[in-house]
């Protein structure tokens, strides 16, 4: 049986260890069930911000966070916002280096299109948009949304850094690059190519004849080994009770001015979750996802009414990742089955 580590703490009283409350119990019996059948490994920290009280399981490794590091790029950008050298209605023009394959609308835009600000932190945060991301990246700097990642993490011992955090046509490079080192010679434009070549197998094929090698000279048989070692790297990854700190920093309002931080939490509240399957109708979530071969996850911010107070410290940090040999749909339903493992669990219930 798998193991899971259980914990509970005060925020304000670092250190002093409680007993396990109801809703911990209740979750862990429900991730133990779901870990027990999923063909994976699964990963999730819970942290109600009221009174501190988290539940861990697996958290404190490293996981592939993908998309999820969209947060420090927007905090980064709306730090600019708030010092008044940006602004939401500033616009850039999209370069045709900046167009990756994924998720999002932006890639669909013709190279020198005028794009706002403001569009750009929608379609990253909203849908995932990785070409938004590398645009956003682009305006602020890489070496500025990896120190700002670092900078969101809770202070203490138990928090490790974050990344380092890539531009995302970097990732696809770092990918094929495994295969064969000819592909960080290539642009954006030859990946969203070898990407619309169809399944891996294609992929490969599409890559070899744009390089003009055969198969013997690849130094790994296939993509999934390729992203098996890429996953094994530090880049964008880090220990997701790490990741919940950035997000209950940003929702507690340390990070950016609070009508910045209701934007980001608004354009987060755009996407739809897995994970906000059994929510209750008061409760809203603001959430990333991301969506890579073995590698799912889903995180945010659950706010609901059913909290004592109306305050920014109300709420709770959910962030749940998978890997392994499951496929995306088994992924997905995993997700789902915690999500409402934790809506039943009565963590957002008041807390006496």
């Amino acid at each position: 049986m798998k193991r899971a580590l259980l914990t509970s703490a005060l925020a304000l009283l670092p250190g002093i260890a409680l007993a396990a409350t109801d809703w911990q119990k209740s979750l862990q019996d429900e991730i133990t069930r779901i870990d027990n059948y999923f063909p994976g490994e699964l990963g999730l920290y819970v942290q109600r911000l009221g009174d501190g009280a988290s539940l861990s399981w697996h958290a404190s490794e490293s996981w592939h966070l993908g998309s999820l590091m969209s947060v420090p790029i927007a905090v980064e950008v709306f730090d600019r916002i708030d010092k008044r050298e940006l602004s939401l209605s500033d616009t850039v023009e999209l370069e045709q280096a900046r167009i990756v394959d994924g998720p999002g609308e932006t890639s669909q835009h013709q190279p020198g299109t005028s794009l706002s600000i403001g569009y750009l932190l929608e379609q990253m945060l909203g849908t995932g948009d990785q070409t938004a991301a590398d645009v956003l990246i682009g305006i602020v700097g890489l070496d500025a949304v990896n120190q700002r990642a670092q900078q969101l993490l809770p202070p203490g011992s138990d928090y490790q850094q974050l990344g380092p955090i890539t531009r995302p046509l970097e990732m696809h490079r770092n990918v094929f690059g495994i295969l064969h080192r000819g592909a960080f010679d290539l642009t954006a434009t030859d990946f969203l190519e070898i990407r619309k070549a169809g399944d891996p197998e294609a992929q490969v094929e599409a890559f070899q004849e744009r390089l003009g090698i055969g198969r013997q000279d690849l130094k790994v048989p296939d993509l999934a080994s390729a992203y098996a070692l890429y996953y094994a790297t530090p880049i964008n990854s880090g220990q997701l009770d790490s990741f919940a700190g950035v997000l209950a920093t940003v929702q507690s309002g340390q990070a950016l001015s609070p009508e910045s931080t209701e934007a980001l939490l608004t354009m987060m509240r755009l996407g739809s979750g897995r994970l906000t399957s059994g929510l209750p109708d008061s409760a809203s979530y603001a959430s990333l996802s991301s969506d890579l071969p073995r590698r799912v996850c889903d995180a945010g911010v659950i706010s609901t009414g059913m909290f004592r107070g109306d305050t920014e410290s109300d709420g709770v940090i959910v962030a749940a990742c998978t890997r392994g040999p499951a496929s995306a749909e088994e992924a997905g339903q995993a997700l789902t089955e915690i999500g409402k493992a934790i809506a039943q669990s009565g963590v957002m219930q008041n807390g006496e």
